[in-house]
């Protein structure tokens, strides 16, 4: 409780009247020119000066809309003045209100009504006809106006005087009456009572769609005096359930300063502190809300003695007593743990050893969680719904495109939460509106901080042309961490029809299954979604989802475009892009959905449905068209998985991948039918990488006898099992002859090499048990073909 010494003269007292009426409710903000039609949607805000319980003394609200005044001022009624009565609920000093239309935007912000009326079909309370075009007038040169009263609206009399009032245009023309008939006016920081009088104060005149707001001002509820006279300003942002008019209380030599608190919307940056629509993930190790806690500034000469108090409107979400405030000084933590899923608005208070209160409100979605098998590392990132690919700054930022838009935003990998940038690619690409779908990307070989980026290259869901999503374009990353941007570089348009071009002499006829009214996501459709440097260095591997290709339409394709970096340079290449030929990859009637690879040209693909349904699979490569992907041991239950983050730096044994995944036209956060990237707020909007444990074919050690040597020899083979391709590690230099046994015991295959590991490929075998022998010795190992 802040204590500041008041100094009052003689012509102070006269200004301010420190013995006015007591107001109880008094002005902070006013809504009077929404676009389009005003009702219901016109308000006045108030901030209460002293708890009252309105059933026991009732209050008014009259709103003007001047045509020209008369001898009974506020109850003119008509189309002149509406009267609002406030007979029930209650309110607390320091408590920010709303009267006014009954589709009034704090309703949806978590405002508190005291009373609202449909003022489009509905009179007034006891005076005041109804009219859809509003009951508050607009300004202008005849000013309008907006009362408080300490009495219900039946007993307004031409000369019972309000607590508070204020009065907006550009003059004050027929809202004059007479200087002895007319609108009576307050004592208050603007007025000194009487009739309203051609000179009196004006608020600004709002324009369509601004509000006129209080930016300033202290009044003491003790005194009945503004110390400090409100500053009145035109604005188009809007600040629910809170005020900059402050509050003191005290007598005598001293005075009494309310608390402050606030939101620290710089500290906060995983979430949207400034508009207050925050979301959090039930059960989620790293959420903002309900794990590291909002960041919230407080101010009081006495801060030991704060309390501080949660009202929700929904206490089947959130509990009011289930919030913590962690820390002691002006920067504190305040964590909210709902215990369901939904929304609801979460007003703190503070409270001060003098009984002042100051209240800060959010509204706040609480979303589930998905059921996976990595929920202790799961992470979800909102404010986006439908991440495609990323790219690491490093271990703990992550660039991620949208297949929804053109924004590419930076995330903190290992914290849920917002963006921290965000950069439009869109605006550089030369759409026309509609989303790019970027899908894949990778990092260039030869220059780090560039990121190459594709689009699907596709028709839209229904089939339809969609010329924007034909684009291959780079960015350059500068800054490293959470300070990481991005620059763009350059783009080429046209790579759609030389891949169909492409396809079509490669037999595939792309053409039909890029036809429009051809939809991407089916067996025959086409849409690309990988995008990774080949094991040269120089030879770019689009990956396609869909179509799937062979003999019998199983295969996933990747079109292989040779000296990718040469010819693209900075964009915009002057020659047509060379393709070399294609590579089939069985994954098992799967299409790929993300390809990467690490330093050492390990492959990872991650494999899913060319539909928007089916299973997923992790597959090992080594990026070779003569070789074939290995099925990887994963579980991937509740995972959509479109991105891989980072291929880890080997992929023998056991190791961990961090995937993306898309969640927006599958997960319903809320509970409320809505899927996460049809949400309009896109706070409320989440994405979700996970930390994958994943095993490779084991490694299968055996010793071959030697019958050369005196020594017994030890040969390792893996993966078993093995889906295609199995390696055996023996000394390079002697000539090695493996023979490949089925359960028959026929004789399958034979293989000669004097390399350091022999290449074994199974994958036009059928799946069983086959037996692998070293020619010359009597030692055998068997492999299990999935």
């Amino acid at each position: 409780m802040k204590k500041r010494l008041l100094v009052l003269v003689g012509s102070v007292l006269l200004s301010t009247n420190v013995f006015g009426q007591t107001k109880g409710l008094i002005i902070s903000e006013f809504f009077t020119n929404p676009s389009g039609n005003d009702s219901p949607f016109e308000y006045v805000e108030l901030l209460a000066t002293i708890p009252i319980n309105f059933a026991s003394t009732p209050y008014a609200v009259v709103f003007t809309d001047n045509g020209t005044a008369t001898s009974n001022g506020w109850k003119a009624g008509s189309s002149v003045s509406y009267g609002f009565t406030i007979s029930s609920g209650s309110v607390v000093a320091g408590q920010v209100v709303y009267v006014g239309g009954s589709s009034m935007l704090p309703l949806s912000n978590g405002g508190v009504a005291l009373k609202t009326k449909n003022t489009g079909s509905s009179s007034g309370d006891s005076f005041g006809s109804s009219n859809s075009a509003g009951v508050l007038g607009q300004g202008g040169s005849n000013a309008d106006g907006i009362a408080v009263f300490s009495v219900s609206a039946s007993s307004i009399s031409s000369s019972t005087v309000p607590v508070d009032a204020i009065f907006f245009g550009t003059s004050v023309g027929s809202a004059y009456n007479s200087s002895s008939s007319g609108y009576q006016m307050p004592v208050n920081d603007k007025y000194n009572g009487g009739k309203l009088s051609t000179g009196i104060f004006l608020a600004p005149d709002p324009a369509s769609g601004d509000l006129v707001k209080a930016t300033s001002g202290v009044y003491n509820p003790t005194t009945n005096v503004f110390t400090t006279v409100r500053a009145w300003a035109a604005s188009t942002t809007a600040t629910y359930n809170t005020t900059s008019i402050t509050l003191t209380t005290g007598g005598g030599g001293g005075t009494n300063v309310a608390p402050t608190l606030s939101f620290n919307t710089t500290a906060s940056k995983l979430v949207d502190l400034t508009s207050a629509k925050v979301s959090c993930v039930m059960n989620n190790t790293t959420d903002p809300v309900i794990v590291l806690g909002l960041d919230i500034t407080v101010g009081d000469e006495d801060l030991t003695s704060l309390t501080f108090s949660m009202t929700s409107s929904n206490t089947s979400v959130v509990p009011n007593a289930n919030f913590t405030i962690v820390g002691t000084g002006t920067s504190r933590k305040f964590i909210i743990n709902p215990i369901a899923v939904g929304y609801a608005t979460i007003t703190l208070k503070v409270t001060d050893n003098g009984g002042l209160t100051k209240t800060i409100s959010l509204s706040l979605a609480v979303s589930d969680s998905i059921a996976t098998n990595t929920v202790s590392t799961d992470v979800y990132h909102t404010g986006s719904a439908d991440g495609s690919t990323a790219i690491p700054v490093d271990a703990n930022y992550m660039f991620v495109a949208d297949d929804e838009n053109n924004i590419i935003r930076l995330y903190n990998r290992n914290t849920s939460g917002l963006p921290v940038y965000s950069f439009d690619a869109g605006s550089y690409l030369a759409t026309t509106g509609t989303e790019v779908d970027i899908e894949g990307s990778f990092r260039s070989p030869t220059n780090p901080n560039r990121i190459y980026w594709i689009g699907s290259l596709s028709n839209n869901k229904n089939g339809e042309s969609r010329p924007d999503r034909d684009r291959i374009f780079a960015t350059d990353i500068v800054g490293s961490g959470a300070s990481a941007t991005l620059t763009f570089v350059g783009y080429y348009k046209g790579l759609r029809a030389k891949l169909i071009s492409w396809g079509d002499s490669k037999g595939y006829n792309f053409t039909a299954k890029a036809a429009t009214g051809i939809e991407p996501k089916r067996i025959d459709g086409f849409n690309v979604e990988g995008l990774e440097m080949g094991p040269d260095g120089t030879t770019l591997y689009i990956a396609f989802r869909a179509p799937y290709v062979g003999t019998a339409t199983n295969k996933a394709v990747i079109a292989p475009l040779l000296n990718f970096e040469s010819w693209f340079g900075t964009g915009s290449p002057s020659s047509s892009p060379t393709f070399g030929n294609s590579i089939e990859l069985d994954l098992n009637n799967h299409g790929i959905r993300s390809l990467g690879k690490n330093a050492s040209n390990q492959f990872l693909i991650v494999a899913g449905s060319y539909a928007a349904d089916g299973t997923f699979a992790l597959y090992q490569w080594n990026g070779l068209s003569t070789s074939a992907p290995v099925a990887l041991s994963t579980n991937l239950i509740g995972l959509s998985p479109e991105g891989i983050v980072d291929v880890p730096a080997t992929l023998s044994g056991s190791f961990q991948v961090q995937l993306l995944s898309d969640l927006g036209g599958s997960f319903i956060p809320y509970n409320d039918g809505i899927v996460d990237k049809d949400l309009t707020e896109p706070n409320y909007q989440k994405g979700l990488s996970s930390l994958v444990t994943v095993s490779g074919g084991s490694r299968t050690a055996a010793s071959f006898d030697s019958e050369q040597a005196t020594a017994v020899e030890s040969y390792t083979i893996y993966p078993n099992p093995t889906s295609g391709v199995l390696t055996i590690e023996v000394s390079a230099g002697k000539e090695e002859t493996f023979l490949v046994y089925d359960a028959a015991g026929s004789l399958v295959r034979e293989i000669h090499s004097s390399e350091a590991n022999v290449m074994v490929d199974l994958t036009q075998l059928n799946r069983g048990f086959y037996v692998i022998k070293r020619e010359g010795t009597n030692q055998t190992v068997k492999v299990s073909k999935q």
